[in-house]
């Protein structure tokens, strides 16, 4: 069995393997060298970082301030702790600013 595996691991990495690899290292060190050449193709994953922050940073402030305008009701009569109850619009508007996060989050990849 191990001079079996042995043998076939020969025929593996003699002849077209060996060219195949060749071929694959030649493609990957011309991508490399297009990539290096083109300014906008280094430059592009800052710029989609910049955007999400942007946007990911305005959406998430929009949902702190929805979640400020719902109404606090006392848990009790002598209760200090508090409940916030919240109109079936504000639940609308809160639901639509999570799934568009979801969305922009799809469209940035």
């Amino acid at each position: 069995l191990i001079s079996l595996s042995a043998v076939a691991f020969r025929l593996f990495c003699s002849g077209d393997a060996q060219i195949a690899v060749s071929k694959a290292a030649g493609c990957i060190e011309a991508a490399c060298e297009c990539i290096n050449q083109d300014l906008s193709l280094l430059s592009e994953p800052l710029i989609a970082l910049l955007i999400k922050i942007v946007v990911f940073t305005t959406l998430f402030g929009t949902i702190i301030l929805l979640a400020t305008c719902g109404a606090p009701k006392r848990l009790g009569p002598n209760s200090v702790r508090r409940h916030f109850e919240f109109s079936t619009e504000l639940r609308f508007y809160l639901t639509y600013v999570i799934f568009m996060m979801c969305w922009m989050e799809e469209l940035c990849r």
